[in-house]
């Protein structure tokens, strides 16, 4: 569905030809830092000057590589790091390649028990004091940040 008429379409090619031919110009941009969109009248560089304090660099917690853009910082991430690190089930040890497969996993075989999940490098606790300790000694950071 057209987002600026609301026009429906069958297949996305027609959606876009529709907003190309149409609506020319009137796509929103989005901000690389926060996602925020913004229609081309509004302006996106007052934006990341005065709430982002200009164009951040974005910087890989896990190897401090650093990137201009959200979605490159994904990539990298997803190349990088994902496929390298196994995650391991902490009331089994058994190993896992994807965060996904390791929450199946405890629902399957451990009856579903609650499992909190390290968001830097997918490392699974049971409990909260678990997952901080393991933070803050891991990746020298406190649970909060």
């Amino acid at each position: 569905m057209c987002e600026f008429c609301g026009k429906a379409f069958t297949r996305s090619g027609l959606l876009k030809q529709h907003i190309d031919g149409v609506h020319q110009g009137l796509r929103k941009r989005y901000c690389e830092i926060c996602d925020q969109g913004f229609s081309p009248d509004d302006d996106l560089q007052k934006h990341i000057d005065s709430v982002h304090g200009g164009l951040q660099m974005l910087t890989c917690v896990i190897c401090s590589k650093t990137f201009r853009h959200k979605r490159s910082l994904k990539r990298h991430t997803e190349r990088s790091h994902n496929r390298l690190r196994k995650r391991y089930c902490e009331l089994c040890n058994q190993g896992f390649s994807q965060a996904d497969d390791l929450k199946k996993h405890v629902n399957l075989v451990h009856g579903g028990i609650q499992v909190l999940t390290c968001v830097i490098c997918g490392k699974t606790f049971r409990h909260k004091r678990s997952l901080k300790r393991h933070t803050e000694r891991s990746h020298n950071r406190s649970a909060k940040e």
